[in-house]
C-alpha cells in the first residue's frame, strides 16, 4: 500500500511540475566572417520563422565574446559566449562547451523543454513543437543519423535539466583528443540513460527543419543543396 502512494505521489508531482513547463527555442550562431551576409540573411529567416510560430528565440552566439550585433534587433535574448575556443579542431567541443555556457546563463525551469536549433536551418512547420505536446512524459526528442549510430544534432529537443547534465557529462578532451564528433557523443549518452528509465527517448522520422551545410565554410552557399531532416 506504502508503494503505491509513493508512486502516485511522484506521478502527481511530475504532471504538477509538467504543468509549469514550456518549450524554449534556442538558436546556436557563429557570426564568422565567411560569407557573412548571406549567413546574416540565414539567421533572420530562422528567427522570424520562430516568432511567427509564436516563440521568443533564445540565441546563443559562439565567435563573438561582447554585442551588440544585428543578432540584438532580433531577440531579447542573445547570449554572447566566452568559452569558444578557436584552436580547436573539434567543432563539436566549442558547439557543446558554449551552448552549456549560454544555457546555463538563461537559467530555464528545470523541467522546461528546449527545443536546439542551428541558427541558419528554419523549421518548415511546428512538427516538432506539436510532437512535445503530444507526448508531455517524454525526456528528449531526437533524429536517428548513421544508420542509428548517431544522432542528428542541428535540431533536438531536450528537458532543460537533462540537456544541462549531459551537456557537462561529456569528456570534451577526449572529443577534441580522438575526433569524437558531438553526433556520436550525444547517441552514446542517451543509450547509456535510456535502458535505465533515467531518460525517456523519442525518436522521431523527421524534425522538419531545412537549411544548408556550412561545414569549414569552404563551399558556396548560393550553390550549396538545401537539406531536410
Amino acid at each position: 500500500m506504502l508503494h503505491h502512494k509513493c508512486l502516485l505521489i511522484g506521478i502527481l508531482l511530475f504532471y504538477a511540475l509538467s504543468l509549469h513547463a514550456e518549450i524554449r527555442i534556442v538558436c546556436t550562431a557563429a557570426l564568422l566572417g565567411l560569407q557573412a551576409d548571406l549567413r546574416q540573411q540565414e539567421y533572420i529567416h530562422s528567427v522570424n520563422i520562430i516568432q511567427k510560430l509564436g516563440y521568443e528565440p533564445y540565441i546563443i552566439e559562439a565567435c563573438t565574446i561582447q554585442g551588440p550585433t544585428f543578432l540584438d534587433k532580433y531577440s531579447n535574448h542573445v547570449f554572447y559566449a566566452t568559452v569558444n575556443n578557436p584552436t580547436l579542431k573539434n567543432k563539436g567541443v566549442n558547439e557543446g562547451k558554449t551552448l552549456l555556457q549560454g544555457l546555463q546563463s538563461f537559467n530555464f525551469h528545470e523541467e522546461d523543454m528546449v527545443i536546439k536549433l542551428t541558427g541558419r536551418y528554419y523549421f518548415c512547420s511546428d512538427y516538432i513543437i506539436r510532437t512535445i505536446e503530444k507526448h508531455p512524459h517524454v525526456d528528449a526528442f531526437f533524429v536517428l543519423a548513421e544508420e542509428g549510430t548517431q544522432v542528428f544534432t542541428g535540431c533536438f529537443a531536450m528537458r532543460y535539466k537533462h540537456l544541462l547534465a549531459m551537456l557537462k557529462s561529456f569528456d570534451y578532451g577526449n572529443m577534441e583528443l580522438y575526433m569524437i564528433n558531438i553526433e556520436l557523443e550525444t547517441a552514446q549518452y542517451i543509450k547509456s540513460k535510456s535502458p535505465h528509465n533515467k531518460l525517456r527517448v523519442l525518436y522521431m522520422d523527421k524534425v522538419d527543419v531545412q537549411g544548408k551545410i556550412f561545414g569549414l565554410g569552404n563551399i558556396d552557399l548560393k550553390s550549396e543543396v538545401l537539406c531536410s531532416w
